[in-house]
C-alpha cells in the first residue's frame, strides 16, 4: 500500500518579472537546500526548488529555449523508444507553447523568430521581453562574436542553437500554489494529505494511479522514504525494503555558474539581456575510468551506460559544435551525483567539478566572458570590473575565482533516469516506476542527461508527453 502525504497551502506568486527571479528565494515561494561545497573553499550553496504552482519552472527566469536536435536524440538511445527523440518530443513542446510574435519595435532591436518553429495555440504564453533590449544588448552581442566569430542564431528554439542569440520568455499567470510530500510503495491504494505539517491527515482513495511530480531532490527522496530504493541506503536508515530499484536518487546532474561584475559609465542602461556563451571543445580521454570511479562511490549504477552517454556528450561539443557554456553556466555537466537520502546522516556532498572537464569549461568560459567587456563596442559603456576586483591574469587564478565563487544554476535532473532497467534506469519509456503498478514520475527528475541551459520548454513537452500516454493507458 502507499501512503502519500500531499501538503497544500494557497498563497500568491510574486513574479513581477523574470529579471527578478532572485528576489524569489523565500520558503513562501520555494523550498531551501543547503549544500555544503566539500573541498571547493568550504563553499555553503544554496539549492532552491519552486514550490509555486508550476514547481521549479515558475522561479526558474522565465526563459524559453530548446536544446540542439542531437542531444534530444541520445534519450532513444537511452530508452529504447524513438518518439522521444527530437521529432518526437518538439511536437508536445510546440502543443505546450503559445506564442506571441514581437512588436515591431523589437523586431527593430533584434527580436528574431522563425515563425514555423513555435506552436501558437498551447496553454504556456511566450513572448519577447521588452527589458530584453536595451541599450547593452546589442553591443554585448556584437561584441561575443567578435572575439569567437559566432553566427547569430535566429531563433533559439529551432533545435540548432550553437553561435549568440536573443531568447524569448513566458509569461504565466497564477495565484495559488501546492506543496507535495507523497510516500508511495509498490501499488498505491491512495493518498493521505493535510494542509501543513501537523494537521490532520486525510485520505483519498486512487482508483488509477499516482504521479510523482516532487523534483529531482525530492522525487527520489520520498521513494526512498517509501521502501522503494538501493537496499544499502536503505537498510542503513532502517527504512523496510519494499522494492529493490538501486537506481533511485543516482546520477544526480547539475550545472555551476559565475558572476563577473562591472560598473557601466551610463547609469541609463537597461535591459536584462545575454553576457555571453561560449563553445569550446574538449578529449575523450580517461571517460571510461572516470564512469568506473563513479559506479564505485556509488554516484551511478552502470559505468558502461554512463560511459556510453559521456562519450556522446563530448563528441557532440566536439564534432556538432554544441554550446558548452552559457552565461558562465556548464551546459552539459560530465559531473555525477547523488542528492540528499532517507537520513539526516546519509546527504551526499555533491560532486561539483568532479570530472577536469567541468571545471576546465567553467574556467575558460568565465574568463573569456570577461574578454567580452573589453571589446568594442561594450568596451566603451563599462567603467571598470569591480568582480573579480583584481585583474586575473592566469589561467590559475581564473580557476581560483571560479572554485571559490560558483554556485548552482538549480537545474539538477536524473535522479530518477528514465533509461532501460539493465543501465540503472528507474522508470522506463512511459515514465513507469520499474517494478510499481500505478506509479509514473513526470519531472525534472526523469532527464537522463542534461539537456542544455533552460530546462522549461523540454519539461512541458515531457508533460504533454506524458499525458497522452496517462490517457492512452487509462484507456
Amino acid at each position: 500500500m502507499f501512503s502519500l502525504l500531499l501538503a497544500c497551502a494557497s498563497i500568491p506568486v510574486a513574479l513581477a518579472a523574470p529579471a527578478k527571479t532572485s528576489n524569489i528565494t523565500s520558503t513562501q515561494d520555494s523550498f531551501d537546500y543547503v549544500i555544503v561545497g566539500g573541498g571547493l573553499a568550504g563553499l555553503t550553496l544554496p539549492m532552491v526548488a519552486g514550490k509555486t504552482l508550476g514547481g521549479s519552472g515558475s522561479i526558474n527566469g522565465a526563459s524559453w529555449t530548446k536544446e540542439p536536435k542531437t542531444r534530444y536524440d541520445l534519450l532513444p538511445l537511452l530508452t529504447g523508444d524513438m518518439s522521444w527523440g527530437w521529432d518526437g518530443l518538439n511536437q508536445y513542446m510546440l502543443g505546450a507553447e503559445h506564442f506571441h510574435t514581437p512588436s515591431n519595435y523589437l523586431k527593430s532591436k533584434g527580436a528574431n523568430h522563425d515563425g514555423d518553429k513555435h506552436g501558437y495555440s498551447g496553454p504556456v504564453q511566450v513572448s519577447f521581453a521588452q527589458g530584453m533590449f536595451g541599450s547593452i544588448q546589442q553591443p554585448a552581442l556584437n561584441a561575443s562574436q567578435q572575439i569567437w566569430g559566432l553566427g547569430h542564431v535566429d531563433d533559439a528554439v529551432s533545435g540548432i542553437v550553437n553561435g549568440v542569440t536573443t531568447i524569448s520568455n513566458m509569461i504565466r499567470w497564477s495565484n495559488t500554489c501546492t506543496d507535495a510530500e507523497p510516500e508511495c510503495v509498490l501499488s498505491a491504494d491512495g493518498i493521505h494529505y493535510q494542509a501543513f505539517r501537523n494537521s490532520e491527515r486525510l485520505f483519498v482513495k486512487a482508483t488509477r494511479e499516482v504521479l510523482l511530480a516532487t523534483g529531482s531532490m525530492q522525487s527520489p527522496q520520498l521513494l526512498e522514504l517509501s521502501g522503494v530504493g538501493d537496499p544499502a541506503i536503505l537498510n542503513k536508515a532502517n527504512v523496510p525494503v519494499q522494492k529493490s530499484l538501486k537506481g533511485v536518487g543516482k546520477n544526480l546532474q547539475e550545472q555551476t555558474k559565475n558572476t563577473i561584475t562591472y560598473i557601466p559609465k551610463s547609469e541609463d542602461l537597461e535591459g536584462s539581456g545575454p553576457s555571453s556563451a561560449i563553445a569550446i571543445p574538449n578529449t575523450l580521454a580517461s571517460l571510461a575510468s572516470y564512469a568506473a570511479d563513479l559506479e564505485a562511490q556509488g554516484l551511478i549504477v552502470n559505468a558502461t551506460a554512463t560511459h556510453e552517454i559521456l562519450k556522446y556528450q563530448v563528441a557532440n561539443l566536439f564534432n556538432q559544435s554544441e554550446a558548452a557554456a552559457e552565461i558562465f553556466f556548464t551546459l552539459a555537466s560530465k559531473t555525477d551525483s547523488a542528492p540528499a537520502t532517507v537520513g539526516a546522516d546519509l546527504w551526499n556532498l555533491p560532486s561539483y567539478f568532479n570530472h577536469p572537464l567541468d571545471l576546465r569549461l567553467q574556467t575558460l568560459a568565465t574568463k573569456q566572458a570577461a574578454q567580452v567587456y573589453s571589446t568594442a563596442p561594450l568596451a566603451d559603456m563599462v567603467e571598470r570590473r569591480v568582480f573579480p576586483a583584481s585583474e586575473l591574469e592566469s589561467y590559475e587564478a581564473w580557476e581560483a575565482f571560479v572554485k571559490d565563487t560558483f554556485i548552482s544554476a538549480w537545474h539538477p535532473i536524473t535522479t530518477l533516469s528514465m533509461m532501460k532497467a539493465e543501465m540503472g534506469g528507474v522508470v522506463d519509456n512511459r515514465l513507469k516506476v520499474y517494478g510499481l503498478a500505478n506509479v509514473r514520475a513526470v519531472d525534472a527528475s526523469v532527464l537522463p542527461v542534461q539537456l542544455s541551459a533552460h530546462l522549461s520548454s523540454s519539461l512541458y513537452g515531457v508533460a504533454e508527453k506524458a499525458a497522452v500516454m496517462i490517457e492512452e493507458d487509462q484507456n
